[in-house]
């Protein structure tokens, strides 16, 4: 057995057990059980898979930053709140709900990422509305569309943009020039798209005064945006964005536990740090799959292609890649774009088209299928953990109509 066919069947096996087994076994041990198996397998070394970790430390911070300011804000009760005021807003409209609760959804992703507005918006949507008494499915799938269709906006929105974003060298303004155009686009085609296919038959009206959330302090919020603000700076600058990120939850934590000691420890429990074994452990993969040679082809192709078809080379980028998202999943598509980035296939300006097309696509790609981020696989968990069981294609209809059309919005964005 060779160690290319060896290296295939690992990535294979550990990206199906995510995707499809995510409910059976947790997808950190998954990507972790892969990555041991590329060190056994003798594909991949141990010095060659610290190197790979040191050299992405960054990353791994930005991911153990986010996740200890998800837990913060979940403690604080800062999504219930925000959930409240679209309530009160919309004053009564089951049609305004809706619309102010994917400009919430919409705002959540974009400076705290799309994973942060499924795992955490889903559930308090679906608890609103049930006090409501209006429909769930349409809030909370329309929750997760928004979610990844507004996530290629700044390179904190999405996981994946900053991975991109890393590997290419693209600092804010460099990142704001080549995506944010195209994924402003993308994002307003989702809003429109959305409201015609739910919103026009949300009719029903409810009393806002039937629901209630604490408001976190002043303090908090102010310090929630200004965190915001500290990591799209750190990006401009060049700084590490992930020491911003994990300065940041800290300081949110010393806020909490200055107020009560106990919901900082429970703000502490909340945090997922296996985020930071999963990626951790998809960078070792993915990297075993280059040791073995296989991504060598792929790459020197690809770079062809688009270098063959230059003028559309960022839209292109942005179909392969979504579509790829979608049957490997878009976390290990973002390492393997890192991969081949780092090629010398890719240089110059087709590197660069390459990335913000890769981004684009990485981001709202995975709209089509349950399957096609970590956000989407979760989706359908979130929402029968909180006792509704959602049909296949009652996520595959709009999924699929919501990504053809913001895939357009971007593809002719990019021109």
């Amino acid at each position: 057995m060779t160690h290319g066919f060896l290296a295939g069947a690992i990535f294979a096996l550990t990206i199906g057990a995510i995707v499809f087994l995510a409910e059976r076994i947790s997808e950190w041990k998954a990507a972790l059980i892969g990555a041991c198996l590329m060190l056994l397998g003798g594909i991949e070394t141990v010095p060659s898979a610290w190197a790979t970790l040191l050299a992405e430390w960054d990353v791994l911070l930005f991911f153990a930053g986010l996740a200890v300011i998800v837990a913060a804000a979940e403690e604080s009760q800062l999504f219930a709140w925000l959930a409240q005021v679209a309530a009160r807003v919309a004053d009564g409209s089951g049609r305004r709900l809706y619309f102010a609760v994917l400009c919430v959804a919409g705002i959540v992703t974009v400076f705290f990422t799309n994973d942060a507005a499924v795992l955490v918006m889903i559930p308090l949507v679906a608890q609103l509305v049930r006090t409501f008494g209006l429909p769930v499915a349409p809030f909370a799938l329309s929750v997760a569309f928004i979610a990844n269709a507004a996530s290629a906006l700044l390179p904190i929105s999405n996981p994946t943009n900053y991975i991109i974003a890393q590997a290419a060298g693209l600092t804010l303004f460099p990142y704001l020039r080549l995506v944010a155009l195209p994924g402003l686009a993308a994002a307003a085609a989702a809003l429109l798209f959305l409201w015609l296919f739910f919103g026009r038959r949300m009719r029903a009206t409810y009393d806002p005064a039937a629901t209630a959330a604490k408001a976190p302090t002043l303090v908090f919020r102010l310090t929630f945006g200004l965190v915001a603000v500290a990591m799209l700076t750190a990006s401009a600058l060049h700084f590490p964005v992930g020491a911003a990120a994990i300065g940041g939850g800290a300081v949110l934590i010393l806020l909490i536990a200055i107020e009560s000691g106990k919901q900082a420890a429970s703000a502490l429990r909340r945090t997922h740090v296996s985020i930071v074994v999963l990626v951790a452990s998809l960078f070792v993969v993915v990297d075993g799959l280059r040791h073995a040679g296989l991504l060598d082809a792929p790459t020197r192709w690809l770079a062809e292609v688009l270098h063959a078809h230059d003028a559309i080379a960022a839209p292109l980028s942005a179909l392969l890649m979504a579509l790829a998202s979608n049957v490997a999943n878009n976390l290990p598509m973002s390492m393997v774009a890192v991969q081949m980035l780092h090629h010398d296939a890719f240089s110059g300006a087709g590197a660069t088209r390459f990335a913000a097309g890769t981004i684009v696509g990485l981001a709202i790609g995975p709209n089509l299928t349950p399957v096609g981020s970590l956000s989407t696989i979760l989706v359908l968990i979130t929402l029968r953990r909180t006792g509704l069981q959602v049909a296949l294609h009652e996520y595959l209809v709009p999924g699929a109509l919501v990504t053809a059309i913001t895939l357009l919005a971007a593809a002719l964005a990019f021109f």
